[in-house]
């Protein structure tokens, strides 16, 4: 993931009415072609490996991401994506970046860690459940 030699192409939006834009696709293709963006909300794929239980549907990873990296990988790859985010956004703008806890080894690892020291935290929302 990290590292990956990216095409150069214009990505067409998934919906684009009235204002409101949404695309579905690697944000490290569309990032790129945008500025001044007011709000970004995104929820990546949490790297939970092999799961059983409610995340068995997911045991196969995604069509194309195995949602298995090793952790200083996945890491690397959450604060690029975060950093070039934050260069996108406007002052004024917010991202609402979506990741839950991961317990690995018996020890909780906060998704703060995946926020570049040079991207200000706001605020962070912590949901039960």
């Amino acid at each position: 993931m990290v590292g990956r030699p990216r095409a150069v192409w214009r990505v067409t939006p998934y919906y684009d009415v009235a204002g409101i834009t949404i695309y579905h696709a690697d944000c490290r293709e569309v990032l790129p072609q945008l500025a001044g963006v007011e709000l970004v909300v995104t929820s990546p794929p949490y790297n939970m490996g092999r799961q059983s239980g409610g995340y068995a549907n997911m045991r196969d990873g995604y069509l194309s991401h195995a949602d298995d990296l090793p952790d200083g990988a996945y890491v690397a790859w959450q604060r690029e994506i975060l950093a070039a985010l934050w260069e996108t956004v406007a002052p004024s703008g917010a991202i609402f970046y979506n990741h839950k806890p991961l317990i690995r080894d018996g020890v909780s690892l906060l998704p703060t860690r995946y926020v570049p020291d040079h991207v200000l935290l706001r605020q962070v929302i912590v949901c039960g459940g």
